[in-house]
């Protein structure tokens, strides 16, 4: 699976987007394909949003 993102803090900053406001510039891909697991690998992060949830999701559980 690769999940793509760009735009995150912009997206996060505005939360929800009224229908008179301009939308922003945030934009999500998930991909996936047949493959046999293998570790989590950041190719690349540059936002503080990414590296929250990033954070988030690989940490331990509990």
């Amino acid at each position: 699976m690769r999940y793509s993102a760009s735009g995150m803090d912009a997206g996060r900053s505005r939360n929800v987007r009224e229908d008179d406001e301009p939308q922003t510039d945030d934009r999500y891909l998930l991909q996936f394909w047949p493959a046999p697991s293998e570790p989590a690998q950041l190719l690349k992060q540059t936002g503080r949003t990414a590296a929250t949830w990033h954070e988030f999701a690989t940490s331990p559980v509990g």
